[in-house]
């Protein structure tokens, strides 16, 4: 049994982070689980870079890689993947800032559950008491959902239980298993990955567990621009007819139509972007269609279990409380620069 001794690597990917990369990497620094961390800048524009010689200071275990353009959250994971040689990867968003001792427990689950791809920690709202995640909660028409998501700490589990999929803010992952899915899936370009890979994962035959662990605690607040409503609706759809048979789809159709009508909805309630917004998330689908097809044949060479046997693992009912939140929330500029909306 592996000792899980120096056997993670951690990748920390971040976007106009400048502020947040050396909080986080100080963090880990004072980790001694921790083989290796490579932070991974997506070409910001914030000056990051001017950052970089800092945070190789602090540890030798840090290295610092500058990607020439913004290639996504899984993108900037998976480029660093072929260089990874520790049996478990550690993926942390940059505005993460986590305890010591965080991947001691998963990593030891992992050892001695080799069924379970994949661990989460407990990942905390920054400065309150507050859950962001336990894990993902996923729907079964590929909403995905922070599980637990403004629970009050005490609420999350004291022992490690399955959850249906892992929220990719923070996790631990199995070299090997993310390499026979052919990496982390970066065509997304960001939003969903999370969901995507999870459910990658569970159609592989694995499980996936959110382990207690000191906090990850993360600055993060459940928003809703137009530029992220586009990227999650097309990725949700290029999931679902990736991942699940045009049989599965019929039989699941009223809560398809259902979220389609929610959507929709929420939408119309939010003013002219948004609805353009989910108009050209259907455009791009039909552009990518080539890019769906041969996710889909992938798919196909990677599946161990029926799509039943996934979706019984996910919920049937709606996190009505998120959706709710969202609702009320007033509509806000995406983080990511406000850029045009990519359409291929």
């Amino acid at each position: 049994m592996n000792s899980g001794v120096l056997s993670v690597t951690v990748v920390v990917v971040g976007y106009n982070d400048r502020e947040s990369f050396p909080t986080c990497v100080a963090a880990l620094a004072a980790d001694p689980a921790a083989a290796r961390i490579v932070v991974v800048d997506n070409a910001s524009t914030d000056g990051t870079s001017e950052t970089f010689g800092n945070l190789q200071a602090l540890d030798l275990r840090v290295e610092t890689i500058e990607n020439p353009a913004n290639v996504g959250y899984a993108g900037a994971v998976d480029g660093v993947l072929p260089s990874i040689t520790t049996d478990y990867l550690a993926v942390l968003n940059a505005d993460s800032v986590p305890s010591t001792g965080w991947l001691t427990p998963q990593i030891a689950y992992l050892d001695t559950h080799p069924q379970f791809a994949a661990t989460c920690p407990t990942v905390t709202l920054a400065g309150t008491e507050q859950l962001n995640a336990t894990g993902l909660d996923i729907h079964v028409t590929g909403l995905g959902f922070n599980r637990r998501l403004h629970s009050v700490v005490d609420a999350a589990e004291a022992q490690p239980v399955e959850v249906p999929g892992l929220q990719g803010g923070a996790f631990v992952v199995r070299r090997d298993a993310l390499e026979a899915c052919g990496g982390w899936y970066r065509e997304g370009f960001l939003y969903h990955e999370d969901v995507e890979l999870s459910w990658t994962l569970r159609l592989m035959g694995y499980r996936i567990a959110f382990v207690p662990t000191p906090r990850v605690n993360h600055q993060y607040s459940l928003t809703m621009s137009p530029e992220k409503l586009f990227l999650l609706e097309r990725n949700r759809w290029e999931t679902l007819l990736a991942n699940t048979s045009w049989t599965t789809r019929l039989a699941i159709s009223p809560l398809l139509l259902w979220t389609e009508l929610m959507m929709w909805t929420y939408c119309a309630s939010r003013g002219r972007s948004m609805l353009v917004a989910k108009t050209q998330s259907y455009t791009s689908i039909g552009k990518r269609r080539s890019i769906i097809a041969r996710r889909r044949s992938a798919i196909r060479g990677l599946r161990r279990v029926s799509d039943w046997h996934v979706l019984r693992a996910f919920s049937w009912n709606y996190t009505w409380d998120q959706l709710v939140f969202v609702g009320r929330r007033r509509t806000s500029v995406g983080r990511r620069g406000g850029r045009d909306m990519p359409v291929q």
